[in-house]
């Protein structure tokens, strides 16, 4: 008998949902880097911060990704004395900057939770991750583990 496992997503949906980033972080570190766009850290910052305030979760530093998910600028990022010595990986933004984030977590075996901020893809919920050369052409499928969990903010428009 031949036989697979699927793993589904864990993820929290909806207004303020980073408040919930100390329960569910609470058994997988007490430390997080930041590794994301500079436009998508920039709007999320403030809400992050606010999601662990008067936690036992600190936000250790905001770090730009390198703006392509390569595994130059993924190892640029593991020897960064912060990004070490962090107990966990919040990867924030769109495909490329959570996908550099899964390869991050994946190579320090780290716990990694994705903060998307585009709905244009799945790389925030899926173990697969694209990995391109510094030029920009593709490179590869790499299959890191997948987020631990995904916070999908979303807001109610003002009328």
């Amino acid at each position: 008998m031949s036989y697979y496992s699927v793993n589904l997503p864990r993820y929290t949906i909806g207004e303020g949902c980073y408040q919930e980033i100390p329960e569910k972080a609470r058994f997988l570190g007490k430390t997080a880097v930041v590794i994301g766009g500079k436009m998508a850290m920039s709007k999320a910052k403030e809400k992050l911060l606010e999601g662990v305030k008067d936690s036992d979760v600190q936000i250790l530093d905001f770090i730009w990704y390198g703006g392509d998910s390569t595994y130059e600028n993924g190892n640029v990022l593991m020897e960064q004395d912060v990004v070490r010595q962090a107990d966990m990986i919040f990867a924030v933004g769109g495909g490329r900057a959570c996908d550099t984030g899964k390869y991050l977590a994946n190579e320090l075996d780290k716990p990694l939770f994705c903060f998307p901020t585009v709905a244009s893809n799945c790389a925030a919920v899926t173990a697969i991750s694209v990995i391109y050369h510094p030029d920009g052409s593709f490179r590869e499928y790499y299959y890191p583990k997948a987020a631990d969990h995904t916070f999908i903010e979303s807001y109610s428009p003002v009328d």
